[in-house]
């Protein structure tokens, strides 16, 4: 949250937190993008730039994201799938 709450108010200093955090071996990041199971929003903020943007815990990870809002889709389940079929 301390990097969402940077990343809210200034390039640099998210840069600064998030840089402090990989050091310390808490935070890394993705190379390339990637498709993931998504479990629970814990916050959604505008970034320095005004993009949406959103805190996600990954599903059956002791893991977060922080992803820009465009970037987040929902995925219908088995359910749902069978009743659009129907």
């Amino acid at each position: 949250m301390e990097v969402a709450k940077a990343d809210s108010i200034s390039v640099k200093r998210a840069g600064q937190v998030f840089t402090a955090y990989i050091r310390a071996g808490v935070c890394g990041s993705l190379s390339v993008p990637m498709m993931m199971e998504l479990e629970t929003k814990i916050h959604e903020y505008k970034d320095v730039g005004g993009v949406n943007t959103e805190v996600w815990k990954i599903k059956n990870f002791d893991h977060w994201i922080i992803v820009a809002s465009s970037f987040v889709s929902t995925v219908p389940s088995k359910e749902e799938k069978s009743d659009i079929s129907a």
